[in-house]
This record gives C-alpha cells, structure tokens and sequence, in this order.
C-alpha cells in the first residue's frame, strides 16, 4: 500500500498579490475534478459519465510510468473541505485526497493518497518506484492549482470556459 501526503501548502503567500479564500480554493477543485487536463499532466482526456448530488463519475486517460489507460473515478464532494477522487478501476487502485485546511482567512491544500498496484505485493519494489516518482508531481499539482485559481482570482476569467464550451457543443451534436 502506497500512502503519502503532501504538505500543508499556504494558499496565500506574502509575495501573492491576490488573496484566496476557502471558496475560491474550492471553485479551483471543482475545475479540476471537471476539467483536469488543464491541471494534471498525466490526464490527456476527460469525461463526465454522471453527475449526484455529492459529486460526479468521469472517465480519464492516464498515462503514467505502468501506461496509458482509462480510468473511472468516483469523485465524492464535502464542499469547501475534502474532494475524494475513489478509484474505480484500472492498475493502480485506491483514493486521492484533495484537503482544504486551516482557518478560512488563511487555508492551505494538500493532497494525500492511499494507493494499491494490481499484481505487486503491498510495500514492495513496483509501489517504492511508483511513490518515488509520483510524490513530487503530487507537489507541483498542489502549486499549480493555486497558481491557477490566483490567475482566475486576479484576472477575473474562468480558465475552464472554452473547454465547457467545447463539451457543451459535443454533447449538443449527439
């Protein structure tokens, strides 16, 4: 079993020329949970198979150091808190964390994950390499998240716009 957390990170910073609040931190998640390819790497597409009340179901392309394949997520939502990213098939089983911590004027994000290599005993080689090379991502992920929802905050645009747009006209044409 593969777990680890990243740290805390301030969402405002004294070099930060806008300041975020909990809200703005939780607009920025929900974007990535709807549009990740903007935010992370290792995802080329996205779609959304289902929407609930307490969050969504989509499909993802990933591809990571095992290879390219689609991934269903179950992404469950405690607004302004906790996104649970749940696995829901593929070769690296479990869930993603996404935190929004501290008191409201001054929260922080981190991500932490609990995660399993199909075939590969728990603690062994396959899940040291996977860690080694997916934890910093998890880092730069958390930076730029806020980096982009600072940009959005700043400049008052949604960076997911044309992207929903563009699925709005897909799903129109079907």
């Amino acid at each position: 079993m593969i777990e680890y957390t990243t740290p805390q990170i301030a969402a405002n910073t004294d070099s930060s020329d806008v300041h975020l609040t909990r809200a703005d931190i939780w607009r920025g998640l929900m974007w990535k949970a709807e549009f990740p390819t903007l935010f992370v790497k290792p995802i080329s597409e996205c779609r959304i198979v289902a929407t609930f009340p307490d969050g969504l179901l989509r499909e993802i392309l990933h591809t990571d150091d095992l290879g390219t394949e689609w991934i269903q997520e179950r992404i469950f939502l405690d607004p302004g808190h906790v996104m649970t990213f749940l696995r829901m098939n593929g070769r690296v089983h479990g869930q993603i964390l996404n935190l929004i911590e501290g008191p409201d004027d001054e929260p922080t994000l981190r991500f932490a994950f609990t995660l399993g290599i199909e075939g590969e005993p728990h603690g062994g080689a396959a899940e040291q390499r996977y860690l080694e090379t997916f934890e910093q991502g998890y880092i730069v992920a958390v930076n730029a998240t806020l980096a982009a929802v600072r940009e959005a905050v700043r400049t008052g645009t949604d960076p997911t716009a044309g992207l929903a747009r563009e699925r709005a006209a897909l799903e129109a044409a079907r």
